[in-house]
């Protein structure tokens, strides 16, 4: 599925262009590409099983998806930097 998928494709080429401009710290662009896409396809895919698709539920799960993307993106503070 990786392989020929066209959207984990350029998700990896944006993780690989934050990484190199220093925006997040992702070790695999690949790897963290396909857990995001994963993320928010298992999202969806809950909602529509579950029957919870109603305006305040796909607010609720976006506003979830986006916490979880900024924390796995976020660069993670050196020990030297959480002293300032």
């Amino acid at each position: 599925m990786r392989n020929d998928n066209a959207v984990i494709a350029q998700l990896t080429g944006l993780l690989k262009q934050g990484d190199g401009a220093g925006f997040w710290d992702v070790e695999d662009a690949t790897l963290t590409a396909v857990i995001l896409f994963n993320a928010l396809h298992g999202v969806a895919d809950d909602a529509v099983a579950t029957g919870q698709t109603g305006a305040s539920e796909r607010k609720r799960r976006a506003r979830a998806l986006t916490r979880f993307f900024e924390q796995a993106l976020h660069p993670a503070e050196d020990e030297d930097d959480s002293a300032d």
